[in-house]
């Protein structure tokens, strides 16, 4: 008997809130609130996706200048600027791996893997 006086007021209480607009006003703010949210992420994947765009083509330019570099110094210059040339294609090759990147970028003026001979040519 005590549970459905209890049933009763929550559903009168329901009812009132309803007709007074508390509950659509409620439903109309979590509406608008998960829109923000929505256009939110869309905002930054699109920025997420031009900034990995941007990171290829600036580390692309960035690895043929120095191969050149390696192709003109000699001795322990050569061998440490080739070590920093291995590195940096080993960040570009393990980038470019990665699924994330895969759904993010596909330049086809980019190779999507390099190989340090075909950069230095030797």
């Amino acid at each position: 008997m005590k549970s459905k006086k209890i049933l009763f007021v929550i559903a009168s209480f329901t009812l009132i809130l309803s007709g007074c607009g508390v509950i659509r006003d409620a439903n109309s703010k979590l509406a608008r609130w998960n829109n923000d949210l929505e256009q939110e992420w869309i905002i930054q994947d699109a920025n997420k996706r031009l900034s990995n765009y941007e990171w290829f083509y600036d580390q692309y330019g960035v690895i043929k200048s120095t191969a050149a570099k390696v192709k003109i110094t000699e001795g322990e210059e050569q061998k440490a600027t080739q070590l920093i040339l291995i590195d940096m294609i080993e960040t570009y090759n393990s980038r470019s791996k990665q699924s994330m990147t895969r759904a993010l970028w596909k330049a086809p003026d980019l190779p999507y893997q390099i190989n340090i001979n075909d950069v230095v040519g030797e």
